[in-house]
């Protein structure tokens, strides 16, 4: 069985205005008992009001990352970078996801799963070039959803082989 429980506007950090850990799908996430879990967070972590810089980001990443790594129904979890943001930040507004601020995200996301030794998935990159997916910059439509629910498919099947 499969199930999301992502969270529009929340964010990896506990620090950060809407940390996920505070959400009730979280909770549910943890309730779930996953063999398998994907984590895919960090598009509201650029934030203005969020990024303290990738040293912040990265220690804040691993406290969430550690509640999947200790429940014992795990067996794979597999980091991704957020899809690139297709907004204008000539003018950053406070509280506006920047754009310039998530390659330094998928670069910290990609050296936890090395220092882990956990499976990472460039989002960022598979995205790149595909605004098409993201009518309002930040959230995939159907077919994005798609693409991306194809892109972790690839990664499971291609693995477990």
């Amino acid at each position: 069985m499969v199930h999301n429980f992502g969270v529009s506007n929340y964010a990896a950090q506990s620090s950060s205005d809407f940390p996920y850990e505070t959400t009730e799908e979280y909770q549910k996430s943890l309730d779930f008992n996953p063999e398998i879990v994907i984590i895919m967070l960090g598009t509201n972590d650029t934030k203005a009001t969020n990024w303290d810089g990738s040293e912040q980001f990265k220690e804040e990443y691993i406290e969430l990352l550690e509640t999947y790594q200790n429940l014992s129904s795990v067996s794979r979890i597999i980091l991704a970078s957020p899809p690139p943001a297709f907004i204008d930040n000539e003018v950053t507004i406070s509280g506006s996801i920047d754009p310039g601020v998530m390659v330094n995200v998928r670069d910290t996301v990609e050296e936890v799963a090395n220092e882990f030794d956990l499976e990472f998935v460039d989002v960022y990159e598979k995205m790149t070039g595909h605004s098409e997916y993201f009518p309002d910059g930040i959230h995939p439509d159907e077919e994005g959803s798609a693409e991306l629910a194809d892109i972790f498919y690839q990664q499971i099947v291609d693995e477990a082989d």
